[in-house]
C-alpha cells in the first residue's frame, strides 16, 4: 500500500469519513531530506546542503554570502 493509500486509510479509521474528500484534496507530493551536521569543507562542490557558504567564487562584491537550501536532485538517496 502506497503512502497516499495509507493516509486515506488513516482518515477513514479515525472516523473522519465525512471530510475525507476535503482532506484528500489537501494531499500533495513531497520530497523529504534528512540533514546531517558536518563541516562545510566536507561537502563537495555541487552537493546538497542546508546553510553554510555557497559554491561561488569568494570575490563577488565583497558581501558575506550564506546558503539556504541547495539541493542536488541527482542524488537518489534524497528521494524516498
Amino acid at each position: 500500500m502506497g503512502k497516499r493509500e495509507q493516509i486515506v486509510q488513516l482518515i477513514h479509521d479515525s472516523g473522519l469519513g465525512r471530510i475525507k474528500h476535503t482532506l484528500v484534496n489537501l494531499l500533495v507530493d513531497s520530497i523529504r531530506a534528512k540533514p546531517e551536521i558536518c563541516n562545510d569543507e566536507e561537502i563537495l562542490i555541487g552537493e546538497s546542503k542546508l546553510g553554510g557558504r555557497p559554491d561561488v567564487p569568494t570575490n563577488l562584491g565583497g558581501l558575506p554570502l550564506r546558503t539556504i537550501p541547495s539541493i542536488s536532485l541527482l542524488k537518489k538517496k534524497l528521494i524516498q
